[in-house]
């Protein structure tokens, strides 16, 4: 269910209801005037104003959600651009020179060296607190 609500947020449909939205657009005082009675043209032109309201913030919201869209885009595309570069370093044997002699990888090619390096310290760190737990907790280890 969580899930799905954030699907729906990445997905734009916010689910606000009209009670919510005047609580986020009220005064910031939140004052509110009870009691008061207004005539049926002052109550119209009241509805028409929230109406617009309602629909200028559920038109920022869109554009809010849509930039925060595009920069997860490219924040999700530069990660998978990395990986994609490391994965084609593991291709071309580069660990397996590095973890022989340091000497035989050119000087070009060690800071991608020390990025695989780091890539797998911390997949060793993660197995490693895996395994920890698994030992600690093991009716526990069995589940996903």
């Amino acid at each position: 269910r969580e899930a799905m609500e954030e699907l729906d947020v990445v997905a734009g449909r916010l689910e606000v209801s009209q009670e919510d939205l005047r609580m986020l657009l009220a005064a910031p005082d939140g004052e509110v005037e009870l009691g008061v009675a207004a005539s049926p043209n002052e109550q119209a032109q009241d509805g028409l104003g929230e109406a617009r309201l309602v629909r200028e913030a559920m038109e920022e919201l869109d554009e809010l959600h849509a930039d925060r869209l595009v920069e997860l885009k490219a924040f999700c595309d530069a990660a998978l651009a990395e990986k994609e570069l490391l994965l084609q370093a593991l291709g071309t044997d580069l660990l397996t020179r590095g973890l022989k002699d340091i000497g035989l990888v050119p000087q070009v090619e060690q800071p991608l060296l020390s990025r695989l390096f780091k890539e797998v310290d911390q997949l060793c760190i993660e197995r490693l607190a895996v395994a920890d737990t698994a030992a600690r907790h093991p009716l526990e280890a069995g589940r996903p």
